[in-house]
């Protein structure tokens, strides 16, 4: 990817740097079939993004990135996840991660974190759920003092997309009864990656099990964290819609596959003339149509609602009057996101099958994996209760309070594990 590290090195727009990676995204999608029914992870493909800087492009351009906005960055991400669902998806955590630095109020952490991700290119996984637990004070993942001025981490998460493809994992964990965040360098040999995700969709996101065994962590990698702070309502919805944005490139895909598939058809339908071709069905055109609109709209909505998080963004660091809603409109965006863009996408994989026969389910085809990853993908924190909070703030303006542990089902952070 060109770059943009040096005084002298003009920074590339966002249309030379997303025709750069086109290309890349290309190769990498045309090895997908192939790679979901083997079952092999994107390791290489992960690998090349990230030294393409994929995992830089909202880093600042002094620090070896791309300075480009929210709004540029949710676009390429819905490309890479046209070609690829899993691998785009992958890059959840790190996203997020990136805008924690970017708000940093440490210099000195800022400074270091932004280095690793612009100049060296690492990556960041997630890894703050569990199975079973109510909310963090649940949590089993402790870390304690060693006695030299350092921790060390114990516990074990699940979840955890992207870590097992990371140099880093950021962990959440209790010190003290207090809710912390690590940073966990991964090639500790007391880090233990199980890929043991056993979804039937985004099957290849390493979406499992990470385990630390007594891992050390140094001092200034803890950040202490409010939940109802600021930085929470701003990334809440940005992990969101990466999911949104990989919904938008699965109903794309979806397009430009029942395209290929009919346009190679000519076996008419039983009551059909029989002059004509399928692609000339206009019963084959109108659901063409409809799919190919599902995933207009689709993206529209994605971009829609990265700019409202563009605004939260550049909203940050004033005083809470004014800061409050900007981030609350960035949220509801969001929200309002998830709750219409969900049943677009599902509809249109499911539809899409009425271009075709019994040939349409051959599973060399892998049609089905549209339908499949976008359901697995849209069971991420359930859009009923998007929907209710979006009516909860219409009609009261504001948004409900989160209930407390005590009266969350014990199972419910194994179907909604974070607000994220």
């Amino acid at each position: 990817m060109p770059s943009a590290t040096t005084a002298d090195t003009a920074s590339p727009t966002f249309e030379e740097l997303r025709a750069h990676l086109a290309p890349l995204f290309a190769e990498i999608g045309a090895g997908v079939l192939e790679r979901e029914a083997d079952r092999r992870l994107p390791y290489e493909q992960v690998d090349r993004l990230r030294a393409e800087g994929f995992g830089a492009l909202r880093v600042p351009v002094e620090y070896g990135g791309f300075g480009l906005t929210l709004a540029e960055q949710f676009r390429l991400l819905t490309d890479l996840a046209v070609h690829d669902s899993n691998t785009a998806h992958v890059w959840r955590g790190h996203l997020a991660f990136v805008e924690e630095i970017l708000l940093e109020p440490d210099a000195a952490r800022r400074e270091r974190w932004l280095v690793r991700i612009g100049r060296d290119r690492d990556f960041v996984g997630n890894a703050w759920s569990e199975v079973g637990n109510r909310s963090w004070e649940d949590s089993s993942t402790i870390l304690t003092a060693d006695g030299t001025g350092g921790y060390l981490l114990d516990g074990e998460k699940y979840y955890t997309t992207g870590t097992i493809f990371a140099q880093w994992t950021s962990v959440a964990a209790q010190l003290d009864g207090e809710r912390v965040f690590v940073a966990v360098r991964l090639d500790d040999p007391g880090v233990t990656i199980v890929d043991d995700w056993n979804g039937f969709g985004q099957r290849l996101t390493g979406t499992g099990t990470t385990r630390f065994a007594r891992v050390p962590i140094a001092a200034d990698e803890i950040r202490r964290i409010d939940e109802e702070t600021a930085w929470r309502s701003y990334l809440a919805p940005l992990f969101q819609l990466v999911l949104l944005a990989a919904l938008a490139g699965i109903a794309r895909a979806a397009v430009d596959d029942i395209v290929r598939y009919v346009q190679g058809r000519n076996r008419r339908a039983l009551d059909g003339d029989e002059e004509s071709t399928p692609r000339d069905d206009v019963l084959v055109q109108r659901t063409v149509g409809e799919v190919s609109a599902a995933a207009a709209a689709a993206e529209a909505i994605v971009v829609s609602a990265a700019q409202t998080l563009d605004d939260a963004h550049r909203a940050h660091g004033e005083v809470e009057t004014t800061a409050r809603p900007v981030l609350d409109r960035a949220r509801l965006a969001v929200f309002r996101a998830q709750t219409s863009l969900i049943p677009l996408v599902l509809s249109a994989t499911e539809r899409m099958f009425e271009v075709g026969g019994s040939s349409a389910l051959a599973a060399s085809r892998g049609l089905d994996r549209h339908w499949r990853n976008a359901r697995t993908i849209a069971s991420h924190n359930p859009a009923d209760h998007r929907a209710r909070a979006i009516g909860h703030f219409e009609l009261f303006g504001e948004f409900p309070e989160r209930r407390t542990s005590t009266s969350t089902p014990k199972d419910a952070a194994a179907s909604s594990p974070e607000e994220k």
